[in-house]
Order: C-alpha cells, then sequence, then structure tokens
C-alpha cells in the first residue's frame, strides 16, 4: 500500500458502523486545542495505534489507525505486539497538517464493542487515572521515538505520576524492590533498542 493510499479504502466505506479488527501497534499522545470564552487551553489525550485494519471479509482497509486510548482498551491491560482486537467503527473525514498547508484524510473513529480477541502473554495492569495513564504513554512514545521531553516539568510529573502509582501497585503485592523499567522499541528491522527510566 503506498504511502498516499494509507487510509484511502476508508473513504469508500458506507457512513455506517461496521465490524473490524486490527493489531496493536503503540500507544501514544496528542495535545488537543479547546477553546473556553477567549480563553484557549491545550489538554493532552492518551491515544492508541492499531495497524493492518481488515474488515470482516478480510480486506485490508488501513495500514493504520489512531483511537483515543479509553477504557475501552486500557482494561485489557499492558499491550504486546500480536494482541488483536475487534471493534465496531464508523469512517470519518477529517484535515490533517499545518496551518494553510492542510489535506484531507480519513479514518476510522469511535469504536465500540472492543474485544481482545487474540494475546498469549500474562495481564498487567495499567493505572485508570488520566494522569498517571499519560505517563505511561510519555514513557513508551520516548522508548520508540527517542522523545527527550520526559525530562521537562510538563511532561516529567505525568511521568513521575505513573512511577508513584506502579510503586504503590508493586508494594500492595509485597514485591516492591528498587527497580528500573527497561521499554522496548522495535524498529522496521525488529532490532531490540532499550530505555531506561529511573524512579525520581
Amino acid at each position: 500500500m503506498r504511502k498516499d493510499e494509507k487510509r484511502l479504502n476508508i473513504k469508500y466505506l458506507p457512513d455506517e458502523y461496521a465490524q473490524y479488527t486490527g493489531e496493536f501497534d503503540r500507544v501514544g499522545f496528542k495535545s488537543t486545542m479547546y477553546h473556553y470564552v477567549k480563553t484557549r487551553y491545550i489538554s493532552k489525550v492518551v491515544t492508541i495505534c492499531l495497524k493492518n485494519i481488515r474488515d470482516e471479509s478480510g480486506n485490508l482497509v488501513a495500514d493504520h489507525n489512531w483511537f483515543n486510548y479509553t477504557y475501552d482498551f486500557s482494561k485489557y491491560g499492558e499491550l504486546a505486539a500480536g494482541d488483536t482486537f475487534s471493534f465496531r467503527a464508523k469512517p470519518q473525514h477529517y484535515r490533517k497538517g499545518r496551518a494553510f498547508e492542510e489535506i484531507d484524510d480519513y479514518k476510522l473513529s469511535q469504536p465500540k464493542s472492543v474485544k481482545l480477541i487474540c494475546s498469549d502473554h500474562d495481564y498487567i495492569p495499567l493505572p485508570t487515572s488520566r494522569k498517571e495513564l499519560l505517563g505511561y504513554a510519555v514513557i513508551k512514545a520516548s522508548a520508540i521515538h527517542n522523545f527527550e521531553g520526559t525530562g521537562s516539568p510538563s511532561m516529567q510529573k505525568y511521568v513521575n505520576a505513573y512511577y508513584e502509582w506502579m510503586k504503590k501497585a508493586m508494594e500492595k503485592m509485597n514485591v516492591f524492590k528498587d527497580f528500573q523499567i527497561q521499554l522496548r522499541k522495535t524498529d522496521s528491522k525488529n532490532d531490540n533498542v532499550h530505555h531506561s527510566f529511573q524512579l525520581n
């Protein structure tokens, strides 16, 4: 599928909910701007990327699609390569890019009836708090993109919140010790690179 056809097939889907499957790819986050009266607010939203999106007939509709990382996804805990979801969603047209340089694109949106249908690893819980889950996403994004923003106060507070949640969760299980988290990055050649983060 060429770069300019990544989600072109979605354009031709009927404007209604349909059943799809997708494989877990990665977790990330985005900044969303809200306007209230004359004030602008920027909120960070945790996101999840599914790849190889297929319809009920097995046809490839998109090479990837980003969704908000809602509880429908996070309730299944930490995900790994090979984890596959089934879900219902509907197509949506939107514009992306910088101001005056926007282009048309298409995506699946408003997923519901989300189910984890394939997974072969143990369940590892994730926090339900937005702040703690965002910290988890920041760490994951840094492992993939070598993102250096975790040292800034605006990002580090989320990372610290996640570490504190993890510490308390491990203490409850009476297994807490001094620890590091190593996150794996897999590039296009499936080489593994590890990044370590220390608990503050």
